[in-house]
């Protein structure tokens, strides 16, 4: 991807396109610190994948944590909406999971229609729900 220049003035080589292990395929900002956190606490887990989505395939390692853990109702959220998060609800979806878009938690850079897609379908395919509906309803007892 070649080179740029950070605000300090300092040169970074971009390396690869969204490659394990590459800065551009780690979570935006203070995002990764909180990812990191959390997976070293063990209230967050990590998962790589080789696809566009996170269950494409016999099996992925998300897959087989859920499968293990019992794990049947997934909240999809992330970016983009319209490409890693959509093929992720579909894989899901056709896995037979319960699958529960949170729009509100998910973003694209894609035009407003690729956004109203994922909506549209996620309905018809699932549920949609919105983050502070289900943040307060996991503090009910």
């Amino acid at each position: 991807m070649g080179s740029m220049t950070d605000a300090s003035g300092k040169t970074v080589q971009l390396g690869k396109k969204l490659c394990r292990g590459a800065w551009n395929a780690r979570p935006y900002g203070d995002l990764d610190a909180e990812m990191v956190q959390g997976v070293e606490k063990g209230t967050d887990f990590y998962f790589n994948k080789n696809r566009i989505s996170g269950l494409w395939g016999a099996q992925t390692p998300l897959g087989l944590f859920l499968q293990e853990n019992g794990i049947t109702t997934l909240f999809i959220g992330g970016v983009n909406s319209d490409q890693c998060v959509w093929g992720t609800l579909l894989d899901g979806y056709y896995k037979g999971f319960d699958m529960i878009y949170v729009p509100d938690a998910a973003a694209t850079i894609s035009p407003w229609y690729a956004e109203q897609m994922v909506r549209y379908n996620a309905d018809l395919n699932g549920f949609l729900a919105n983050s502070t509906d289900i943040i307060a309803g996991l503090g009910k007892k």
